[in-house]
């Protein structure tokens, strides 16, 4: 049985929790919430998104 590797967003979600997310919480006393939690995540995955896009752009390949 072959073991999936986790997708490059839920390593980058991974990422934002660990690195951005949990210091914030930390800083803030736990005062932002979820939903301070998911508009920096979205945010987050948007840029990601649009860079990747303007890269795919950039050599001519289309998104997948």
């Amino acid at each position: 049985m072959s073991e999936e590797k986790p997708s490059f967003m839920a390593k980058l979600d991974a990422w934002t929790e660990e690195t951005i997310i949990e210091p914030l919480m930390e800083d803030l006393g736990g005062v932002a919430g979820v939903e301070i939690n998911l508009q920096i995540r979205r945010a987050i995955r948007a840029k990601v998104l649009e860079s990747y896009r303007n890269g795919q752009a950039a050599k001519g390949g289309k998104p997948a």
